[in-house]
């Protein structure tokens, strides 16, 4: 993930909103949903068994000690699953705004996706299946959807 991808998504996203296109704001998820994919499904080669970690914060342990990074790759790693998902985060608060629940839904509908993500990664041997990874996902997700709601606060108080 690169940070210009990022800040292409929050720009297009914040057009879409003000020019009331929610067409183009499904089809920013569907472009994210399928390099998503190509990312996190096909990028891989599958490993001879599948592969699981459920100890909460075990890549956190490898990769830094206090403040020091201890290993690079473990730390990159964490800094990419967190990255992932901010821009999916923009477009589900941009989707959801109007809804009822305009925080949950883009909540419960990114950790679902990386929740099936990691389902999915289990069954086809595609990547380790961890919890630290949804827990990084939800990070992303919440920088995401925090930024959209501030811009929208601050976009909200100019036209005032």
């Amino acid at each position: 993930m690169d940070i210009t991808a990022i800040v292409l998504a929050y720009f297009l996203t914040i057009l879409f909103v003000k020019k009331r296109c929610k067409l183009g704001l499904y089809l920013m998820l569907g472009a994210y949903l399928v390099l998503y994919s190509l990312l996190v499904y096909f990028g891989r080669k599958p490993y001879p068994e599948p592969r699981l970690h459920l100890d909460l914060f075990w890549s956190y342990r490898i990769a830094f000690d206090g403040f020091k990074i201890k290993h690079l790759s473990y730390a990159r790693e964490i800094l990419l699953n967190i990255l992932v998902y901010i821009p999916l985060g923009l477009i589900l608060a941009a989707i959801f705004r109007d809804s009822r629940h305009p925080i949950l839904w883009p909540i419960l509908t990114g950790l679902g996706l990386s929740v099936f993500t990691e389902t999915v990664q289990y069954i086809t041997r595609r990547g380790i299946t961890e919890l630290d990874d949804v827990m990084d996902n939800g990070v992303g997700l919440l920088i995401g959807i925090g930024t959209f709601v501030l811009t929208e606060k601050l976009i909200g108080k100019k036209r005032n």
